[in-house]
């Protein structure tokens, strides 16, 4: 799958926040709030005021990340292991679906991308997998009050959070060293406490394994012409070299000559 860069693709911002709000009241059949949604949608602008940033772009298609794909691949992925009766911790092949990411890489597509956007759009991919974490974390501890446990999930709150608001000295570097917390904090679950919420911290596990502290793959492309440009100086020295090897054999053969 992958979310690609079109600027015609993007609604703005107020657009998509009421269109959140919209599909929570259609599934709590609250009706006079969906009255007013529809209301305030019809008087909202479907187009941006100017084109859209390469950084806009990505912003745009991260907001679906974090508010529309986390959830369903996630939920489809359990889903299809319950139906399978595949253990989700023992589960080999967590990259079943991949998300690629032109926005801030593809400069073949939009030539205005540039080394900096592109790092920008990497931490930004980042950051939002720490907040998704971050949320269902907050929600975990609610229920992971037991002896052992409820210490350790506040570590893993408080490493999470500093991962994008706070001291970025005190964080995870890599998915592997949340997922070993995550396994510690699953064993006292198992061992100690019955096993109680063990679905809710096996969910959690699964997304980590499956989003990883990236969210999506940053598909990097170069810009055509930097390719043409490339190939023709390449073949311009190799025929230089050509070239001058031909006539050191042409200089070589008349000196036997003679």
């Amino acid at each position: 799958m992958v979310l690609t860069a079109h600027p015609t693709q993007f609604y703005p911002g107020p657009v998509l926040a009421i269109l959140t709000d919209l599909e929570k009241a259609i599934r709590d059949s609250n009706l006079p709030h969906i009255d007013l949604l529809l209301q305030q949608l019809g008087k909202t602008p479907f187009l941006n005021k100017k084109k859209p940033t390469p950084l806009d772009e990505a912003v745009n298609l991260i907001w679906y990340l974090e508010n529309v794909f986390y959830m369903a691949v996630s939920g489809l992925v359990a889903e299809l292991l319950d139906k399978t009766g595949v253990d989700p911790i023992s589960w080999s092949n967590p990259e079943l679906i991949r998300i690629g990411f032109w926005p801030g890489g593809d400069r073949d597509g939009n030539p205005f991308v540039t080394p900096e956007i592109t790092l920008d759009v990497s931490r930004k991919l980042r950051d939002v997998s720490f907040k998704c974490y971050y949320r269902d974390i907050r929600i975990l501890r609610r229920r992971l009050t037991f002896r052992g446990v409820d210490e350790l999930m506040l570590l893993i709150e408080q490493k999470i959070y500093n991962g994008v608001y706070g001291d970025p000295q005190f964080t995870y570097v890599a998915a592997d060293e949340l997922l070993s917390d995550l396994g510690k904090a699953r064993a006292i679950l198992v061992n100690d406490h019955d096993g109680l919420f063990l679905d809710l911290m096996d969910r959690l596990i699964l997304k980590v394994r499956i989003f990883g502290f990236f969210m999506a793959t940053l598909d990097i492309r170069q810009e055509s012409g930097r390719h043409g440009k490339s190939g023709l100086k390449f073949c311009g020295k190799h025929m230089q070299t050509e070239n001058l090897f031909q006539r050191k054999l042409m200089r070589h053969g008349r000196r036997m000559n003679k």
